[in-house]
């Protein structure tokens, strides 16, 4: 976890992710920050006549460089190692397929949700990222600013795909020294011990001794119980895997991740499954 890339489009939601990377660079040791723009190229000409004005394409690049030269050396970043980047003619989700993804652990990027202002990263280019990221992505809300991750909810199915990514989140409870929930969501209470059964078995061969509470949650239906529970607990953080569906598969089965990311007003930590 100590390489972390930031998307930033200069907004105060994109600065504020911007912030709780710092804040998560300061807690690993050597992290360093990546910040990442994409930008379009401005097209100059009428009708077919349509090109690029170098002159002009070079001063706004600088423009760009200026600007993001000028986030990178806010105080919040002192003794943290930041590179930045320009990335031309691409979209934000498409960072996840450009090489500078290669050598990054973590995307740390902000998000209003559905319940704020459309905005460059409100809706399809956060549940984009989510959905197609082979790192994890933690997704934050503008109004976030104070940093405790005291207290992580893993919801799951605790299957064995569940658990080849599990180690993502115990790194994560380890630094923080966080208290984990594992959260099972189903819809009859008969259903309850077998449910307790299956997560302290997930919870025995993935380790873990302590530090964690097993928890069955009845509700109408998952996502529901989810944000329900983390509510009434007050976690700060919503662990979640992703199964990265695309295309006709993601338009019929949509997306619980993104959903809860959407409506959770806490962190979100998606971790995209193996296929």
């Amino acid at each position: 976890m100590k390489k972390i890339l930031v998307p930033i489009d200069f907004s105060e939601c994109s600065k504020n992710a911007l912030k709780i990377a710092a804040k998560l660079a300061n807690k690993i040791p050597g992290s360093e920050i990546t910040m990442v723009h994409v930008y379009e190229k401005p097209v100059y000409g009428l009708s077919l006549q349509f090109g690029v004005d170098n002159k002009e394409l070079k001063a706004y690049q600088d423009q760009l460089s200026q600007e993001i030269l000028k986030e990178s050396r806010q105080n919040f970043l002192s003794g943290i190692s930041v590179h930045t980047a320009l990335l031309a003619d691409i979209e934000v989700w498409e960072v996840v397929n450009h090489d500078i993804i290669k050598d990054q652990d973590i995307i740390v990027m902000g998000t209003h949700g559905i319940k704020g202002v459309r905005d460059f990263f409100i809706g399809s280019n956060a549940e984009k990222v989510i959905r197609t990221s082979p790192i994890p992505v933690l997704t934050v809300k503008q109004n976030q600013e104070d940093f405790d991750f005291s207290d992580i909810v893993f919801a799951s199915e605790f299957n064995e795909k569940a658990k080849l990514k599990f180690p993502v989140i115990q790194k994560f409870a380890e630094i923080f020294e966080s208290k984990l929930h594992l959260l099972k969501i189903i819809g009859s209470a008969e259903d309850m011990n077998k449910a307790l059964e299956s997560i302290e078995e997930f919870a025995k061969n993935s380790g873990l001794t302590g530090g964690y509470s097993a928890i069955v949650e009845t509700d109408r239906n998952v996502e529901d119980g989810i944000l329900n529970y983390s509510e009434k607990v007050n976690v700060d953080v919503i662990a979640m895997e992703t199964h990265g569906r695309t295309g006709i598969a993601h338009i019929i089965n949509g997306s619980l991740t993104e959903d809860v990311a959407n409506h959770a007003d806490r962190y979100v930590l998606s971790i995209k499954m193996s296929t």
